[in-house]
């Protein structure tokens, strides 16, 4: 003899077969149905971005560098510092990095070039034709 069992969604209202609830361990997981749980998750996280947005444009944080205070979104994400972000800037990092690339003599930027055309930039390719 084959038992049916519906159940009723407590989201939707609507009487459905169970399976189209989640089940967890063989048994019942809450009493909302798939297309109503994966609704209620899209909504948690649309709200969490436009949270996270809203918080990330009203953080101030202070420059090492040029020891401005600058929104969070002007410095790169790193994670071991504490707050997740580093301690410069990205203009004062670009800055730097503009100021030891000019610095280079002519010799060493093409040896750098020929490195990255043979190897296209990748680590692996590198590691690979130095033999290791």
């Amino acid at each position: 003899m084959l038992i049916i069992a519906v159940i009723k969604c407590i989201k939707c209202a609507i009487k459905k077969d169970i399976n189209e609830f989640y089940l967890f361990k063989g048994k019942l997981n809450g009493r909302t149905c798939k297309i109503c749980r994966k609704q209620i998750a899209k909504k948690k996280y649309r709200n969490n971005k436009k949270q996270l947005f809203l918080k990330k444009i009203s953080v101030v944080k202070h420059c090492n560098k040029c020891n401005e205070k600058k929104k969070i979104v002007f410095f790169v994400k790193h994670l071991n510092s504490i707050d997740g972000y580093t301690q410069r800037c990205k203009i004062c990092i670009n800055a730097q990095r503009r100021q030891r690339y000019g610095k280079l003599k002519k010799a060493e930027i093409k040896l750098i070039n020929r490195k990255n055309k043979k190897y296209n930039g990748s680590k692996e390719a590198y590691e690979k034709g130095r033999g290791r």
